[in-house]
C-alpha cells in the first residue's frame, strides 16, 4: 500500500460533514452528497472509471481482464448524527487504496477484475431505510418497500426526498450492476473484543441476526394523586418492568438487547399513563438463542403486545474467504481471531448473493457511533494491508463457490 496516499484520501473524506461534536454525513443530505462527489473526484483523478448508479452507490472500476467478473471492495460513507471518524468511511478509503495498489502492481495471472463501491444509506437514519444501496444492488428492494421508507413521524417519505439526489424508484429498479464474484469489506469492529484481546485482525464468521420492533402496554388513565397505589393500572410501569426484564433475559441467554425509545401517553406529569410504547432490538449470532430470548421476554410481560415486529436471520460468511483473510494476516505477521459481527453491515446483504468476507480492526474501548470513536493508525494500516493481500489472492485464484452452512446444519440428533 501507499500509506501517504491512503491517509491523504482517508482524511479528505473524514473532514466532510465534520463538526466539533462528531460527523454529520447523514444519508440524503448535502454533506452525504458532497462525500460521494468527493469520492468520485478521487476516482477520476486516479484514472479509474467512477460513476454513481441509480441507487446512489458510488463505483470505481478497474477492468484489466476481458469478460471477467469483479472482486468488489467497499463500505459506506454516510454516518449517524454525531458519528465517528471511522465507521464506514475507513472501509471506503481502504478499498480505494487496495484497488489502486493492485492496479499499480497487478498480481499475475488475474482471474477477476477489481472494483470499489461506497454503498448509499447504510445507516438508515432519516427514513428507516438502512442498507439501502446494497439491498438495491442485490435486488432486495421493491416498489412497495421503497415507497414506504419514512421518517419516525410518518410524514416525510424517502420517495419524496431521494429525487433531489437523482434517485427514484425507476432508477433503482433499472440498476445495471456489474457481475460480482466476491465482496470484501474492511470495517472497525465497533465493539471491544479485539481491543481487549490485543489482537489486530478479526476474521468475521457470522453477522448476527436481529429482532426489532415495538411493544405497546395498556393500562388505565387516572389521577396521579387520588388513585391508591394498589388500584393503579400504570402502562408506563408495565413498560418499565419490561425494559428491565429484557436486560436480564438477554444477559442470561448470551444475546444483547436494547430499548432505545420509550413513550408514555398522555404524557402528563400528573396523569397515570394509559398506554406506553417501547422499541426493542435483540441480537445474537445464534438464531435459536435470539428467538428463545425474545419468546421469554414476551412471556414475562403484563399488559403488553408486540407490533411492527421484524426479524433477520444470522448470516454466515464464506468459509474459504475466511481462510484467505487469516492467511493474509499471517503473511503480514499479524495475529487474527475469528469473531462474530454484532453490528449490521452491507456485507450482511451481499453475503446473501455472493461469496463475502468481512475483516475487522480494533476499536479503542469498543466505542462507535460517537465522536470518540478511534482506531490506532497502525491498526488502520495493518487492516488495509490485510484487505489488499486478501484481494490480490482472490483475484489471482479461481474461487469455487461453497455455500456456508447454517448453525444447525451438520449437527446430529
Amino acid at each position: 500500500m501507499n500509506a501517504t496516499r491512503f491517509w491523504a484520501n482517508f482524511r479528505h473524506l473524514q473532514t466532510i460533514g465534520k463538526r466539533k461534536d462528531g460527523a454529520y454525513r447523514v444519508a440524503w443530505t448535502e454533506e452525504d452528497q458532497m462525500a460521494r462527489q468527493t469520492l468520485l473526484d478521487l476516482l477520476h483523478q486516479e484514472g479509474l472509471h467512477g460513476y454513481q448508479d441509480g441507487a446512489g452507490n458510488i463505483w470505481g472500476i478497474w477492468s484489466p481482464v476481458d469478460n471477467a467478473p469483479y472482486l468488489v471492495m467497499g463500505s459506506h460513507l454516510d454516518s449517524v448524527p454525531r458519528g465517528g471518524d471511522f465507521d464506514g468511511v475507513f472501509g471506503v478509503a481502504a478499498a480505494l487504496e487496495s484497488l489502486l495498489a493492485m492496479r499499480d502492481k497487478a498480481p499475475e495471472p488475474l482471474c477477476l477484475n477489481g472494483a470499489l463501491v461506497a454503498f448509499a444509506d447504510e445507516e438508515g437514519v432519516g427514513f428507516n431505510s438502512g442498507l439501502f444501496g446494497s439491498r438495491a444492488v442485490c435486488g432486495f428492494l421493491t416498489r412497495e418497500i421503497f415507497n414506504n421508507f419514512h421518517d419516525d413521524s410518518g410524514t416525510r417519505y424517502l420517495a419524496e426526498t431521494a429525487p433531489r439526489f437523482g434517485i427514484t424508484w425507476e432508477s433503482v429498479s433499472h440498476l445495471d450492476v456489474i457481475p460480482i464474484a466476491v465482496y470484501l469489506e474492511l470495517h472497525v469492529e465497533q465493539g471491544p473484543n479485539l481491543d481487549r484481546s490485543g489482537i489486530p485482525v478479526g476474521v468475521v464468521n457470522v453477522i448476527t441476526g436481529r429482532s426489532q420492533g415495538f411493544a405497546r402496554f395498556v393500562g388505565q388513565q387516572n389521577h396521579a394523586g387520588t388513585t391508591p397505589m394498589p388500584l393503579r393500572e400504570d402502562a408506563l410501569l408495565y413498560a418499565a418492568n419490561a425494559v428491565v426484564r429484557l436486560n436480564q433475559i438477554v444477559g442470561r441467554a448470551g444475546a444483547v438487547g436494547t430499548v432505545g425509545q420509550l413513550k408514555a401517553m398522555p404524557g402528563s406529569p400528573n396523569v397515570i399513563a394509559d398506554s406506553a410504547v417501547v422499541s426493542f432490538d435483540v441480537r445474537s449470532p445464534s438464531d435459536t438463542v435470539r428467538n428463545i430470548a425474545v419468546r421469554d421476554w414476551v412471556n414475562s410481560w403484563h399488559g403488553g403486545t408486540l407490533f411492527a415486529y421484524h426479524e433477520e436471520a444470522a448470516v454466515p460468511l464464506y468459509p474459504a474467504i475466511q481462510d484467505v483473510i487469516a492467511r493474509a494476516a499471517s503473511k503480514e505477521g499479524l495475529k487474527a481471531m475469528t469473531v462474530p459481527s454484532w453490528a449490521v453491515h452491507d456485507a450482511m446483504i451481499m453475503a446473501k448473493k455472493v461469496p463475502t468476507g468481512l475483516i475487522f480492526i480494533p476499536s479503542v474501548q469498543g466505542i462507535s457511533h460517537a465522536a470518540e470513536e478511534f482506531s490506532h493508525p497502525q491498526h488502520c494500516e495493518e487492516g488495509v494491508r490485510v484487505l489488499e493481500d486478501t484481494a490480490r489472492s482472490l483475484c489471482a485464484s479461481d474461487l469455487r463457490r461453497q455455500e456456508p452452512k447454517s448453525e444447525d446444519e451438520g449437527k446430529g440428533s
